[in-house]
């Protein structure tokens, strides 16, 4: 038998054994995940989860939605103070929150790649998407490239010095943060790369239009207009800004109702240790400065009222992620007026809904359906990135002692 003879019938052993480890650790990891699934909700009971959640009208009242996982039909409603409410009591429409996700918990620099191209709409040419394209190093500079729909023809580029119909040079790039929280977009049209919308809904005269596109950097946000080709330092912080919210479009959610057409909801830009609301001149209208329950990476939601005061909600952190598992979570309310002030706080617990396969459990599952536990740990370590209430060591400590126990 020679040497070459010898090598490739190792080789093919090799390769052999692979693919039937693979294939016995898919099976298993199946297996697993298939009896988890089915046999544990059976647990739960015959009596249907509720789950609970946060209504803020309009004008600024909030209220608790609950309804069965089984039935979203048959919805209760009751105050903050749990009294039940009228079941045929008209309701005003409900608002949609702004989120102001904190300092990021990110354990590496540079943009996300998610958030290194982001589409904004021209209302004024609808035919027109443009693209606002990131360097990946942290804080990289961008420029923004326009096409046109349907033909793909490149209407132009714009960068610090406005419009040009050629590739913007490096030293006129627009400086940008590479950690904002590429989910809210820094438009008023909720779009990203993942879901664009064909072109931007009606706008009415309160809305922030969606041609002006908000590009936060260190201490200073800009402004681009897409129409107009033109960029603009619009207003700048005392500290870093970590995040910045534009008011969604009124008809986007419904809310054209004809005492919402003239409403100018704030810009909301956030930093490590407040919240400022701007008008749509970018001048500060109130501040919020969260307690200190709040840590400085906690995300916010924000609803405003018609008449400038807000609801805001924060949900305190989990000292372990078996606090998934339970049937209630804790909702810190902060009822703001106009100025930032905080005119009361209330804490509420909710409904969780279905608890038989979630946190510490499904960890539990997801450990067991995995034949090794590298790439257990490769999941917990990105999904530690995205908890918005803790630092980013104490999530990983708790996902690893969950699907790992005796690792940490």
């Amino acid at each position: 038998m020679t040497m070459g003879t010898h090598d490739g019938r190792a080789a093919r052993r090799f390769a052999k054994g692979v693919v039937l480890g693979l294939g016995f650790g898919t099976i298993w990891a199946s297996v697993v995940l298939w009896l988890g699934l089915t046999i544990l909700p059976l647990r739960a009971g015959d009596d249907a989860a509720r789950v609970d959640m946060i209504l803020v009208e309009g004008d600024g009242t909030a209220l608790i939605e609950s309804y069965s996982v089984d039935d979203y039909a048959r919805r209760t409603y009751r105050d903050l103070d749990g009294r039940e409410l009228d079941p045929g009591r008209p309701l005003a429409a409900r608002m949609q929150p702004l989120r102001l996700a904190g300092v990021p918990q990110r354990p590496w620099g540079g943009t996300p790649w998610m958030a290194r191209i982001r589409p904004f709409l021209n209302e004024r040419d609808p035919a027109a998407l443009w693209y606002f394209v990131q360097d990946a190093a942290a804080d990289g500079p961008g420029s923004f490239v326009g096409y046109e729909r349907v033909s793909n023809r490149i209407l132009g580029y714009i960068g610090l010095a406005g419009f040009r119909k050629t590739p913007v040079p490096d030293d006129e790039r627009i400086p940008a943060s590479s950690q904002i929280d590429f989910w809210q977009g820094g438009s008023s049209t909720p779009s990203s790369i993942l879901s664009l919308d064909a072109a931007p809904l009606g706008t009415v005269p309160g809305d922030v239009p969606p041609r002006l596109a908000h590009i936060p950097s260190g201490d200073i946000l800009r402004v681009v207009d897409l129409g107009e080709g033109t960029v603009r330092e619009a207003f700048r912080s005392p500290e870093p800004i970590v995040s910045v919210a534009v008011p969604f479009l009124s008809s986007y959610f419904g809310q054209v109702g004809a005492d919402e057409r003239d409403v100018r909801r704030a810009i909301l830009v956030r930093t490590p240790s407040r919240v400022f609301r701007l008008d749509h001149d970018y001048r500060v209208i109130g501040t919020f400065v969260p307690p200190p329950e709040v840590p400085p990476w906690g995300l916010l939601s924000w609803y405003e009222a018609r008449d400038g005061s807000s609801v805001v909600t924060f949900e305190p952190p989990a000292d372990d992620i078996a606090e998934a598992d339970r049937r209630e979570r804790s909702v810190v309310i902060y009822r703001l007026e106009p100025d930032g002030s905080i005119r009361d706080v209330k804490r509420v617990e909710l409904a969780n809904g279905p608890n038989s396969v979630s946190g510490r459990t499904g960890l539990a599952l997801l450990a067991a359906g995995l034949p090794a536990p590298a790439p257990l740990l490769g999941m917990t370590a990105a999904m530690a990135t995205y908890d918005p209430n803790r630092g980013y060591a104490a999530a990983l400590r708790s996902f690893v002692a969950a699907s790992l126990p005796g690792w940490a």
